[in-house]
């Protein structure tokens, strides 16, 4: 890749470079696509999805995501700001395999490794949790992961590229309840919280 090709690169991630994240960002794009060779639906899309989805739960359950990537919100849910970035660095060392096709009539790319993931970079629960988001979404299309990673923390980001807050997992998509509405007045009072 000519060194201009890189920089244009770069410059689509979103991102700085992530030291210790973008390593972790890596052998986890590995894990997951050895994981998910036989899952016939397994593409980028999915891919990008599958490390939301564990990070995300992740960052609720122990306050730290497994990659310690920064993510995204676009069109088609939040990503991973410098997959494209790290995915080009494993395809260029030849760790990695983009296989193009089709699946049910739409442009597939599937990431095939050609390296087992080095996981002494993660925690026994940081794969048992990935692991149990594979099994949760096999089978599932990038479009019905895509669907599902519309939820709060994407409307609350919006899809133009903006940064992804890791806290935004706490708020909840529940709509209030009067006790909720009840008990907000309250404290409000009670810590004068009514002036602002």
């Amino acid at each position: 890749m000519s060194s201009e090709a890189q920089q244009a690169l770069e410059r689509l991630t979103f991102g700085e470079p992530g030291g210790d994240s973008d390593q972790r960002l890596a052998e986890l794009v590995l894990y997951v696509s050895e994981r998910c060779f036989d899952d016939p639906a397994f593409g980028a899309t999915k891919l990008a999805k599958i490390l939301y989805f564990a990070d995300f739960r992740a960052f609720a359950r122990y306050g730290t995501s497994i990659t310690l990537a920064e993510y995204m919100s676009l069109p088609r849910g939040p990503v991973p700001q410098r997959l494209l970035y790290v995915r080009s660095q494993l395809e260029g060392a030849n760790h990695l395999f983009i296989h193009r096709s089709q699946y049910r009539g739409k442009e597939q790319h599937r990431p095939i490794a050609r390296r087992e993931a080095n996981l002494d970079l993660f925690a026994p629960h940081d794969i048992s949790l990935i692991d149990a988001v594979i099994t949760e979404q096999w089978g599932k299309t990038a479009t019905e992961m895509s669907n599902l990673s519309h939820d709060r923390i994407w409307e609350i980001a919006g899809t133009q590229g903006r940064q992804v807050p890791k806290e935004a997992v706490f708020i909840s998509s529940e709509p209030l309840t009067p006790y909720d509405v009840q008990r907000t007045k309250e404290l409000a009072t009670e810590n004068g919280w009514e002036r602002y």
